[in-house]
């Protein structure tokens, strides 16, 4: 039977609080197999579930440096991105390009979602990795290296609770990731 978002997001929630405070999971349906994987290798790591926004931001220097070494990635990319972004446009979703590291290289959206995200750096140069920032459509994605979604609370850090993110990982045409 398929919950509505609010029954979804309050029965999740309920289990990563269990889970964040060291209880047994009452009800293993209501969480993904990788999620409970990932929210596993999150707490391995240390990574704090409370925490307000992605700590690991590169400087400015950092960053050019970055978006030179990843221009080719940018460039292919952006017309992809605008196409998408056409679909979602004045909707509440973001776009957004990583390097294979979890590093933000673009990002479009709505100013004001934009301004909104940029709280929990969500912004070019920030660190998604998993083991930056929890479980998330973009650090998750990566480490297992396949198509995923990642539902409100079922990030790992409270930061990222009001947003469901989607991502796919990007390979080379020799199959390696990019």
């Amino acid at each position: 039977m398929q919950r509505n978002y609010k029954e979804r997001f309050g029965l999740v929630l309920e289990e990563w609080k269990r889970f964040i405070n060291n209880r047994p999971i009452e009800n293993h349906l209501a969480i993904p197999e990788f999620i409970m994987e990932s929210w596993n290798r999150c707490r391995k790591s240390r990574v704090n579930p409370y925490t307000v926004r992605a700590d690991k931001v590169l400087g400015r220097v950092e960053i050019d440096e970055l978006l030179v070494r990843n221009a080719n990635l940018v460039e292919i990319s952006r017309p992809f991105m605008q196409n998408l972004y056409g679909f979602v446009r004045e909707s509440g979703f973001v776009v957004a390009l990583f390097d294979k590291q979890g590093y933000m290289l673009d990002v479009l959206g709505d100013r004001d979602v934009l301004e909104r995200v940029k709280r929990g750096n969500f912004i070019v140069g920030a660190c998604w990795s998993e083991e930056e920032a929890g479980t998330n459509g973009c650090g998750t994605v990566l480490l297992l290296d396949r198509p995923l979604q990642v539902f409100a609370t079922e990030h790992y850090c409270i930061n990222s609770h009001k947003w469901t993110c989607s991502g796919a990982p990007i390979h080379d045409p020799d199959g390696d990731l990019i």
